[in-house]
């Protein structure tokens, strides 16, 4: 989990590529992770984002490669992860990603479900650890997520997107 190989693509479809990793294990790279304009016998670098599943899923993304690298430094005895910029506001890392204006901010939620993610099979010191509990929060954050910022006198994001991978991020302590 979270080891990063050079990939070939041994098939494509409208959802994805097949993929062979540097040890011969088969993958699958799906076209939102980075396997959309790939072809048959191309190659590129990915991360392993879920070894449970045969043929075991892998991403090309940018941010998968982050998170991957900043989990494999930590080692699985070491506590839930703790990302580089967890005092960075998720607006502020939102920022210089390469997309239009309408999805500049989906880099957000698209981090804070990776975060999410690789944090669930621990869930240590989570408030709210099953999906029930979790599910209630973010929606109750959801819809006064602009008073949190208020309250600590943070300036309200305009995107949405950072709006809701706030709300994603602190729906794990929010009651």
């Amino acid at each position: 989990m979270h080891s990063e190989h050079d990939a070939v693509v041994t098939g494509t479809a409208p959802w994805g590529a097949a993929v062979r990793l540097t040890d011969g294990v088969p993958g699958f790279l799906d076209h939102l992770k980075g396997g959309a304009s790939l072809a048959v016998g191309d190659t590129c670098h990915v991360v392993v984002v879920d070894d449970a599943r045969d043929p075991v899923r892998v991403s090309a993304s940018q941010a998968d490669l982050d998170i991957g690298r900043r989990l494999h430094r930590r080692g699985p005895q070491e506590g839930p992860p703790v990302p580089d910029d967890e005092d960075v506001p998720v607006a502020e890392r939102a920022r210089g990603r390469e997309d239009g204006p309408a999805l500049a901010g989906r880099h957000a939620v698209l981090d804070a479900l990776a975060l999410l993610r690789s944090e669930l099979p621990r869930a240590e010191g989570w408030e709210n650890d099953d999906l029930a509990g979790f599910l209630e929060a973010f929606e109750a954050l959801l819809g006064c997520v602009e008073q949190v910022y208020l309250s600590e006198s943070r300036p309200v994001p305009n995107d949405p997107w950072v709006l809701v991978a706030a709300a994603l991020e602190g729906a794990r302590y929010y009651e």
